[in-house]
């Protein structure tokens, strides 16, 4: 991250009078943590697919004839002394997110002024969320739940918003983006070769090195000399706790238990994704399964169709929430597969 460009970048921002959007807010003071939190969410989630979002804090915002919130010059800025405390404030917010929504502080000057630039760079683990601990904190009560920025307001995310996060971050966990967190000791030899066994080339599995395998498998990031790190889906294949590196990462089957006093049952799956498959596919058969019916309903009209479970799995690895319905005893049973790895 290239601080000085960005510095540079901010004051002419500022020079221009440019109002508040997608990626600019101004705040006068730290005071509002309120605001700040769910902006910072907000841009973790980066509904716009902005480079880079800024919160400006020590610069007060003015309504004139052309446009709304735009900065008022000279700025206020913020006491030197004052610098470190407000940070601390800022910093203070960290907790309240989930996952972690990474951040910078940037001590920036303009025209003698000295104020905070807080930084947010496009992020890959999201979707993000504010965690409830911030709707019982007196400090914010705010609502706990992913924030979208849409032009210049932050607020929660529409039914529709949220799907389209999910759909988003789901393409940065299955891709071949660079994890930023995990390296190549991080992955499970075992589980890799296990899993190139079973494609049919286990003998040659035996005699090569883990980076071997892995380069094998096309998993190193190419642009990495040192090769160590390695792409989103080897976390998501070969990690043995996945969820490690990639919030969300694991495989929640509810039941909910028609006709009997238990309303609901749950059961959890953890581990690389491909035995993840393998456990709800052996576990809806063994203990589920007689006929099974994936219902559709569309127009007040409900359609029901026979769908195979290998079929009905992979389709739930693409889907969020995926409902089906299986017959036991002359009773019916609901099922929502939950794929929490690419939420």
């Amino acid at each position: 991250m290239d601080y000085e460009k960005i510095k540079r970048r901010a004051n002419e921002i500022l020079e221009s009078g440019y109002a508040e959007c997608s990626y600019i807010e101004y705040k006068a003071s730290e005071k509002q943590l309120d605001k700040i939190l769910k902006t910072i969410c907000a841009y973790g989630n980066n509904y716009y697919d902005n480079d880079i979002q800024y919160i400006f804090i020590g610069v007060e915002e003015i309504n004139d004839e052309k446009n709304k919130a735009v900065p008022k010059l000279p700025i206020k800025g913020i006491d030197e002394g004052s610098l470190e405390k407000v940070k601390n404030s800022l910093n203070s917010l960290r907790p309240y997110l989930y996952p972690n929504v990474k951040y910078e502080l940037l001590t920036n000057e303009l025209k003698g002024k000295k104020y905070i630039l807080l930084v947010v760079m496009r992020q890959t683990a999201g979707p993000f969320m504010i965690s409830e601990k911030a709707e019982h904190d007196k400090k914010f009560h705010l609502k706990a739940g992913r924030y979208v920025r849409i032009e210049s307001d932050s607020r929660l995310a529409r039914i529709d918003e949220e799907y389209d996060l999910l759909r988003k971050f789901a393409n940065y966990h299955y891709s071949s983006i660079s994890n930023t967190e995990a390296i190549l000791d991080d992955l499970d030899v075992d589980c890799m070769r296990e899993f190139v066994s079973k494609t049919g080339f286990r003998d040659i599995t035996k005699s090569l090195e883990k980076k071997d395998i892995a380069k094998a498998l096309n998993i190193l990031d190419k642009n990495d000399p040192s090769e160590k790190h390695v792409k989103n889906y080897a976390v998501l294949m070969f990690a043995s706790d996945p969820q490690q590196y990639i919030p969300y990462a694991y495989t929640e089957l509810i039941i909910d238990m028609f006709g009997t006093k238990r309303m609901m049952e749950s059961r959890k799956f953890t581990g690389p994704i491909w035995k993840q498959y393998r456990k709800v596919i052996d576990f809806i058969s063994d203990n589920y399964l007689n006929t099974i019916l994936y219902a559709k309903k569309e127009k007040q009209r409900t359609e029901k169709f026979p769908i195979s479970l290998m079929s009905l799995w992979k389709n739930c690895l693409q889907t969020p929430l995926f409902i089906i319905t299986t017959k036991m005893e002359n009773q019916f049973r609901y099922m929502c597969l939950k794929r929490k790895s690419i939420l």
